[in-house]
């Protein structure tokens, strides 16, 4: 499970990569929209740093705490956002994030299991 963590975590940093520079190609002009959007892609590249440095300190239950945290309340944030707005790619990255979640406490509790 560790091996597909860091993989969907390097997707989700990719994903707020892209989200955030795209946003100039799909809007004109800056709205609160545009904010909200660029917010979204701030979220995954910093919630994918957060999973980084969960799987990169064993050790740090802190760490280990804010991760399962901040992963727990996306995917609260995402499924509330999928009731308002419906696209496919919602499902998917409300999915990305749920994996998250599960990976963050199962790696971090096998890490904690071996000491």
């Amino acid at each position: 499970m560790k091996k597909s963590y860091k993989i969907i975590t390097y997707l989700i940093i990719v994903i707020g990569f892209v989200h955030i520079s795209v946003t100039p190609a799909i809007f004109n002009q800056f709205t609160m929209q545009v904010g909200w959007f660029i917010g979204v892609g701030l979220l995954a590249f910093t919630l994918g740093f957060l999973n980084i440095a969960n799987w990169r300190s064993n050790d740090d239950l802190l760490i280990r705490r804010l991760t399962i945290g901040a992963n727990m309340a996306t995917v609260f944030w995402g499924v509330m956002n999928l009731f308002v707005d419906k696209s496919p790619q919602g499902y998917l990255i409300v999915a990305l994030f749920t994996y998250l979640a599960l990976a963050s406490y199962v790696v971090g509790k096998e890490s904690a299991q071996k000491k």
